[in-house]
């Protein structure tokens, strides 16, 4: 799927979001919005992303998010390097970055936790501040992905839409979604946008 489709589909999704309250309990069941925070403040004040070891920290944590323990994390070193070049990028800089890369090097870097994408991009969205998206297989089938969601190329197509998106006027035609951001503890627009395409799974 091209990113100009995907990005497409992110805006149909987001756009009948228009009169939700995105910050109702219901949306919430399971209390991401909190333990977010948490998540959130341990990446910017303690972790230390040329440091293996607080890399290992960090893949502990946000696999606290998974349905699965983190069984293997592949060589730390190259994604020290990789994250460092991340952190302080905004969106389109991360993404830029992304799409830089060869595909040798997205099949090693974007997998390194539990090889899988998923894993290690819910890392890389904290490492980045909330830059980056969140990829999973709820948004993946929610923008049309029947298969391959795992494959690392999906989710740099994902990411570049998001971009596509955020560059755009989604936030002056839906109010809810800076209201979100504002309410969420300043988090990133991209939370807010794949927040609502998670809450909007069950949506035609």
């Amino acid at each position: 799927m091209k990113q100009s489709d995907v990005a497409d589909r992110v805006r149909s999704k987001i756009n009948r979001l228009a009169s939700v309250d995105l910050c109702a309990q219901e949306h919430d069941p399971y209390g991401y919005r909190r333990t977010y925070q948490g998540l959130k403040r341990l990446f910017e004040n303690y972790l230390d992303l040329e440091c293996e070891e607080d890399i290992l920290a960090g893949a502990c944590a946000v696999y606290g998010w998974m349905p699965t323990i983190l069984k293997r994390i592949g060589d730390c070193a190259p994604f020290c390097a990789f994250a460092k070049q991340l952190r302080g990028l905004n969106l389109s800089g991360a993404v830029s970055l992304l799409g830089g890369l060869k595909y040798a090097e997205r099949e090693i870097l974007l997998t390194v936790l539990n090889n899988s994408v998923v894993g290690t991009s819910k890392f890389l969205h904290f490492a980045t501040n909330g830059e980056l998206p969140i990829w999973d297989s709820v948004v993946a089938r929610n923008l049309g992905f029947r298969a391959g969601h795992t494959k690392p190329d999906r989710y740099v197509v994902y990411a570049q839409a998001i971009d596509e998106v955020l560059s755009g006027n989604a936030f002056a035609i839906l109010p809810n979604l800076t209201t979100f951001v504002e309410s969420y503890g300043a988090v990133s627009r991209t939370r807010a946008v794949e927040f609502g395409l998670y809450i909007s799974r069950g949506a035609a």
